[in-house]
């Protein structure tokens, strides 16, 4: 039985950014190693005492494993979402859309086909 006022989470829209006048969140994406890595640069001995990451400068290519890892961490759980509600992946639609920035955004597509739960 389903509460009929009840939204599938399946159904709600996650943005892939945020932003208002002073702050941006998004996921991350390819590229902000080397962005991520400067901002730690520019502040190692203020986040020393809280962060321990800071106790070593990573290099630029540590800072983008970090971030590509997780990118594909956001990503996955998008996709455990839509899996859980009985969606399959079907495909990547590579470079499908352009964001605010102007950097190409894929897409996953999902797809749910009838089955026994129809009957």
């Amino acid at each position: 039985m389903t509460d009929k006022g009840a939204i599938n989470s399946i159904m709600l829209d996650f943005p892939e950014s945020i932003q208002t006048e002073r702050l941006t969140i998004r996921a991350p994406r390819w590229g902000d190693g080397k962005e991520m890595n400067e901002a730690i640069r520019e502040s190692a001995e203020q986040l020393r005492p809280w962060m321990p990451f800071a106790e070593s400068i990573p290099s630029i290519e540590e800072s983008e494993i970090v971030v590509r890892k997780a990118r594909l961490k956001f990503m996955d759980r998008s996709a455990k979402v839509a899996e859980r509600a009985g969606y399959t992946l079907e495909g990547i639609l590579r470079k499908i859309n352009q964001d605010r920035t102007g950097e190409w955004v894929d897409m996953m597509v999902f797809a749910k086909v009838r089955g026994s739960e129809f009957e």
